[in-house]
């Protein structure tokens, strides 16, 4: 091989190299406050990494069986700070939610996730809240896979998870932070592999119907049902249209 061929294999093998920016699906996870909060956490597949971005310690959230242990990482470069605990029954939930990372700046993560298998399906969910104050809890943020997919926006103070699903084409996947105020935060993370396993049906529903006790997975079980979604819904009396996520 020649010197020139045996560049243009090296260029090629290092633009491959760096792709990181698998499509990623978004979507309105659950809330993940207030007593049971912890249940918030989306099970679905198995566990491959849980970390808990703001904090100095492991944290084990262990409520019933649980048993998810968040391991530190600090991923982005503002410093921690605390914003707020979740009010839930764990204490360890409360901690990794209450230890909040920020960047100065909007920005694009590279290498947000790295040791992927590539071809294997993942799901991440997102915690990222402010709960300090009526000003602070107001601001507005969303995600983003570096190839032009937006997750929902939703707003620091009300606890809203937001999940992702993609296929891994690269051993590595970047991740866009964006808040209104340009000072994006993220709390907490759980990756898991969810090869093989069937999403979760979304059905229409209306706020006042019995939805609480649906077996979604067929199975002859109830499932729970988690809300998602309610901000900004007019206050006019009527019955609003809503979309009801099943999970299990």
């Amino acid at each position: 091989m020649n010197r020139v061929a045996l560049l243009s294999v090296i260029v090629i093998t290092m633009f491959t190299g760096i792709t990181s920016a698998a499509t990623i699906d978004w979507r309105y996870g659950a809330n993940y406050n207030g007593p049971n909060g912890f249940l918030g956490i989306d099970t679905t597949g198995a566990l491959v990494e849980a970390i808990n971005v703001g904090g100095n310690a492991n944290q084990t959230v262990d409520p019933g069986g649980l048993n998810i242990t968040f391991t530190t990482r600090d991923i982005l470069g503002g410093g921690t700070f605390g914003s707020g605990s979740p009010g839930t029954t764990d204490a360890a939930w409360n901690t990794v939610i209450n230890q909040t990372d920020f960047d100065g700046n909007n920005l694009n993560v590279s290498n947000f996730l790295t040791g992927l298998n590539v071809g294997t399906e993942y799901q991440i969910q997102l915690f990222a809240s402010d709960n300090r104050n009526a000003g602070l809890a107001a601001r507005t943020q969303f995600f983003s896979d570096g190839a032009g997919n937006d997750s929902p926006t939703f707003t620091q103070g009300t606890f809203q998870s937001i999940i992702g699903t993609f296929t891994a084409d690269a051993t590595t996947q970047d991740i866009g932070l964006t808040a209104s105020s340009t000072d994006p935060i993220l709390n907490a993370y759980v990756l898991r592999d969810i090869t093989g396993v069937a999403p979760a049906p979304v059905v229409s529903g209306a706020i006042g119907n019995d939805l609480s006790n649906r077996d979604a997975s067929g199975d002859g079980a109830t499932q729970a049902v988690f809300y998602s979604n309610f901000e900004g819904m007019p206050d006019d009396g009527a019955v609003e249209s809503v979309n009801v996520f099943f999970q299990g």
